[in-house]
């Protein structure tokens, strides 16, 4: 019995051995993607403090982590969050930056790593793995997913080892092996679909793929001591399916709410068209309003009147065309365009070839593997597809406004590309020429992508013109940040108006700004004329967007803005503008420096 486990230890000791003294081909490959990505994260995290760019979503699963929230049904990524930021003590949004590289690295590595030991226990040669880990570069929601503090990384990590155990049971020679791997990867889906509630489809689907490998396997010479063979697939089925069940029911609500409900009206969704209507003529009606503004100034009412034009636009909709009047088409329309934009047309190319020769192969006897990938490949395509259902119903949903969206959700499909595209570079990997035309061509489709994804990725921001993804990028805080930097004094700053982003810019904490909004903010208090008179700010700055309509409750802020004026809040706060002056623009604002004298 020890001789049995000093063999184990002595085969996994080897395995570890070769891959950290990169004798192999593959081990290379391996370390050349993790070397990359550590890169990357690095460059995310130099980006984030000097462009202060982020995604909403960023913020959110901040905001809950420091709070120790779960946002909806995430409950795995939202208790691991919140664990991990009470172990380091991360309350504030600079101890957040530092911990956001190693962050991503370690989601984005263990999904390189279960990865290339998926392809391992596939029996694929160092040449096709390696090929497999570099090609998943060329994977645009892979990479851009990856830098992100989203649920997507997490998931499809999750994912991505569960699929690896599950591979593991096919192979397992041993009673314990089995029932060990079917419960391992079963709780691993379960971790991902409290993650992103799409891979709940590995629970439903993954429980057919044990009891097929169980039925297919009930004759075979399994190591047991006491239980039949028989046994042990039964034991290995219930370590599946009964926590499947667990996480399907009890620690989420998704399961009853969305999939279930979906499963009910597929069929009439189906057969339902979407929402259209005739084309309607675009009119545009203008109207003027009148807004006055009573002042005492000097014991002197005075009214300021100020005439503002309202325009109100009804868009044109425009006829549907025919390929998008039906729940069916559009379903086929997002699925196809989602994992064309998500993966890259070339990967997608890749993916196809792939799972058209892992079809043909699924169906040979001699190749259990072969059907495994095949099935698991269809399980994680149907997850978008059912995601592309529930969008289908807007005709309008495929268009350049939601390309954003659609690259995010087809990072769940992701699975069927790392287990399909493998069989079509296996055939690559014969041949040297194929494989030195493969990589030109992803090198010119990566330099024409950079450009292209920018526009496509940042497509339903509309709090910025300018591209953020870019270097020279700078948000409206980050300007301001530098700013009071630059001009730091080691007093107080007090400032009027808040940038989108400014609680959650890195380096803004460091700063003694106290802030308030102008208009409504859930994080901030918003500055009214009491609240001034009783603050008696002496100088204070206002940042002011001229776009934005300022509230009729502080229009004493555009007063201020537009010429010196007494204000005589009551009769004992009386103020007189000494000075405003324009210190910074921006894109699309300015900020003001101002004086107030108070009698």
């Amino acid at each position: 019995m020890l001789s049995r486990y000093q063999k184990t230890f002595g085969i996994v000791g080897s395995r570890i051995r070769s891959v950290s003294s990169l004798r192999t081909l593959d081990a290379k490959a391996l370390a050349i993607c993790l070397a990359a990505m550590a890169a990357m994260c690095a460059y995310r995290f130099y980006s984030y403090w000097t462009t202060g760019f982020f995604v909403s979503d960023e913020f959110g699963y901040f905001f809950d982590a420091v709070h120790a929230y779960i946002y909806s049904d995430r409950w795995f990524v939202g208790w691991v969050n919140i664990l991990l930021f009470k172990a380091l003590g991360i309350t504030n949004v600079d101890a957040y930056s530092y911990l956001l590289p190693f962050y991503l690295f370690f989601w984005t590595a263990a999904t390189f790593i279960a990865f290339y030991k998926l392809l391992k226990v596939l029996e694929f040669n160092e040449v096709t793995v390696a090929l497999s880990l570099l090609s998943s570069f060329a994977l645009i929601s892979f990479v851009l997913l990856s830098l992100g503090f989203l649920t997507e990384p997490v998931g499809l990590c999750m994912a991505m080892s569960g699929m690896y155990f599950l591979a593991r049971l096919l192979k397992s020679r041993s009673a314990s092996g089995m029932v060990a791997f079917a419960f391992v990867s079963c709780c691993l889906f379960g971790f991902a679909s409290g993650t992103r509630e799409p891979y709940e489809a590995f629970l439903v689907a993954g429980g057919v793929i044990v009891v097929a490998i169980a039925v297919s396997r009930r004759s075979d010479a399994i190591r047991t001591r006491r239980l039949g063979t028989k046994a042990v697939m039964a034991l290995s089925v219930l370590a599946f399916v009964l926590p499947a069940a667990f996480f399907l029911t009890v620690p989420s609500h998704a399961y009853s709410q969305q999939v279930a409900p979906i499963s009910g009206q597929i069929l009439q969704g189906i057969t339902a068209n979407p929402v259209t209507s005739a084309p309607v003529s675009t009119t545009t009606i203008t109207t003027s309003v009148t807004v006055t503004n009573t002042f005492t100034v000097n014991g002197i009412v005075s009214t300021n009147t100020t005439v503002s034009n309202t325009t109100t636009v009804r868009t044109s909709t425009s006829s549907v065309p025919f390929y998008r009047q039906f729940v069916l088409a559009n379903t086929l329309l997002i699925f196809l365009g989602g994992l064309v934009l998500g993966w890259g047309p070339i990967c997608f190319g890749l993916g196809l070839a792939g799972f058209l020769i892992l079809f043909r192969r699924a169906f040979r006897r001699s190749e259990p593997m072969a059907r495994f990938a095949l099935f698991a490949s269809l399980t994680a395509l149907g997850s978008y597809l059912v995601v592309s259902f529930i969008y289908a119903p807007d005709p309008y949903y495929f268009s350049l406004q939601n390309y954003s969206t659609l690259i995010r959700f087809s990072d769940t499909a992701l699975p069927a590309y790392f287990l399909a595209a493998p069989f079509f570079l296996f055939i690559v990997s014969k041949n040297r020429k194929r494989m030195f035309g493969l990589a030109a061509v992803f090198v010119v489709f990566l330099l024409v992508a950079v450009p292209v994804y920018q526009v496509y990725a940042s497509s339903n921001f509309n709090y910025t013109t300018q591209n953020p993804f870019q270097l020279g990028y700078r948000s409206d805080a980050v300007l301001l940040r530098n700013y009071f930097s630059a001009n730091d004094s080691n007093q107080a700053v007090n400032l009027l108006g808040v940038p989108y982003g400014w609680s959650f810019t890195p380096g803004v904490q460091e700063l003694h700004v106290q802030a308030f909004s102008i208009g409504q903010n859930p994080l901030y208090s918003e500055m009214t004329l009491n609240e001034l008179a009783s603050l008696r700010w002496s100088v204070f700055y206002i940042y002011y967007l001229p776009a934005t309509p300022i509230p009729t409750e502080q229009r004493f802020i555009a007063q201020l803005l537009d010429a010196n004026a007494t204000f005589n809040v009551d009769s004992f706060a009386t103020f007189t503008v000494h000075g405003v002056q324009p210190v910074l623009h921006g894109s699309d604002f300015s900020l003001y420096e101002v004086h107030l004298r108070w009698s």
